[in-house]
């Protein structure tokens, strides 16, 4: 008796962390076109924003809504003041209506595991995008997504 969920929105693979930064700017624009609010809104991604490899170090707004990470842009994400970027593992126990993850590499990659994507996903309520950084995690993903609708229906 749940409600059906959504299929997963799994994006074209990039190396470029700049690039992927780009696909998550139309993916976040075109939810608050929809109107969505910030607070509804999480970006998640492996690396900190410190890390080269983090496209959130790439951006720092969209639409002019800010994008902040740390545990003191908490209480501006859900009022409304801010988009909340941060790392999976920090946004564990957390949840959100919209979860964007990025940057997610293959598994085994940078020491990314299953774990953590069971984890980035399950914060979502209603919907999921995923951002792979190459191919080889593309394929993973949607492997997985496949896996998970089946056994969502058995």
């Amino acid at each position: 008796l749940s409600p059906e969920g959504t299929t997963p929105v799994i994006t074209e693979p990039h190396q470029d962390p700049a690039h992927r930064g780009r696909t998550v700017h139309r993916l976040v624009a075109n939810l608050l076109k929809e109107g969505f609010r910030s607070s509804q809104i999480a970006i998640l991604s492996h690396f900190s924003n410190t890390n080269n490899a983090c496209c959130l170090k790439h951006m720092n707004h969209v639409d002019n809504v800010p994008i902040k990470s740390g545990e003191s842009a908490i209480n501006e994400w859900l009022n409304d003041e801010v988009i909340l970027g941060s790392t999976i593992k920090s946004f564990k126990g957390m949840e959100a209506d919209i979860i964007i993850v990025t940057d997610v590499p293959a598994v085994g990659q940078f020491h990314f595991t299953q774990s953590d994507v069971y984890v980035a996903a399950s914060r979502a309520k209603h919907r999921l995008a995923l951002v792979p950084i190459n191919a080889e995690a593309a394929t993973e993903l949607k492997q997985w997504a496949k896996e998970n609708e089946m056994d969502a229906t058995t």
